[in-house]
């Protein structure tokens, strides 16, 4: 392993997946950050923080290193679920949607 390596700061499978199906040469160093969405936060501006949050968090103890930080967000009924947010039983899905992020941090 060399400093060369892209670090991936998530523990998917899906991600870790599709970089190894590109040929891109990275190791996993998942990022320890709050993924809880803040008051009013939208889906987008919600996965963008989260992927920042993470590749920040990763480039501050891999100086000099190419960090990748992702996240994915789904929206129902307007309401950002997360891997922890159970589903309403009060309201059938009318609206879901995916969103996903890529953010890079080189430091």
């Amino acid at each position: 392993m060399t400093d060369r390596h892209l670090i991936l700061a998530s523990g998917s499978p899906r991600r870790r997946q599709l970089l190894e199906l590109i040929g891109v040469d990275f190791v996993v160093e998942p990022a320890d950050v709050d993924e809880t969405p803040l008051p009013g936060e939208d889906p987008v501006g919600y996965a963008s923080r989260a992927a920042r949050d993470k590749a920040s968090a990763v480039a501050a103890r891999s100086p000099g290193r190419l960090v990748l930080g992702a996240d994915t967000v789904v929206e129902v009924d307007r309401e950002i679920r997360t891997w922890s947010t159970p589903p309403s039983r009060s309201s059938p899905t009318v609206r879901l949607t995916k969103w996903s992020t890529l953010h890079g941090c080189n430091s």
